[in-house]
């Protein structure tokens, strides 16, 4: 998970949208496997900077 926000992920071209990640982490955590995530402050430089938390 780089970012939930579906613009950005459709800007760096990502293939999935923020309710994919959501699903497959739910999958991976059924299954019993360690899940860890990161979200990257910065993605999308000063184009998505409005979208700033």
């Amino acid at each position: 998970l780089e970012t939930g926000y579906d613009p950005l992920l459709a800007y760096m071209e990502k293939g999935c949208t923020a309710k994919n990640h959501i699903e497959g982490g739910k999958k991976v955590k059924e299954a019993g496997i360690s899940l860890c995530e990161y979200v990257m402050p910065g993605l999308g430089g000063k184009k998505m900077s409005q979208y700033l938390l």
